[in-house]
């Protein structure tokens, strides 16, 4: 079968999120957020989980630490004050300078953007 088409069969199980984690890593799979989100509703009910959308938190330095306030919250932890630990600016500076934060990559063609929106549209709208 296409793997492509996988995410719009109805009758998909997502087998691979029930997988040992060895072998392919499922890149193209692990899109469809309904399969991950689905297997955790087996073991814990919703409103003990906080679904974050990962380009968002790690966008800005500003959008991760909202991000990081809402898991604050969200678990009921007092706020930390990043802008003020040394640790924190040690580490962000670290992670700055790492070889693969200097390069950039290639904007991604329309071509793939449109056919990538196309099949995760349906599957992630029924979320």
């Amino acid at each position: 079968e296409n793997i492509f088409k996988v995410g719009h069969n109805k009758n998909w199980t997502c087998a691979w999120s029930y997988a040992n984690g060895q072998g392919d890593s499922g890149i193209v799979a692990r899109g469809l957020y309904a399969c991950q989100l689905t297997r955790w509703l087996e073991f814990y009910p919703r409103s003990q989980l906080l679904p974050l959308i990962f380009e968002r938190f790690v966008s800005t330095r500003s959008a991760t630490l909202a991000a990081v306030a809402a898991v604050e919250h969200f678990v009921g932890v007092p706020p930390f004050d990043y802008d003020t630990s040394t640790r924190v600016k040690l580490v962000e500076h670290f992670y700055a300078n790492l070889p693969s934060r200097l390069s950039a990559y290639k904007p991604m063609s329309k071509s793939t953007a449109s056919f990538l929106d196309e099949f995760y549209c349906q599957p992630n709208q029924d979320l």
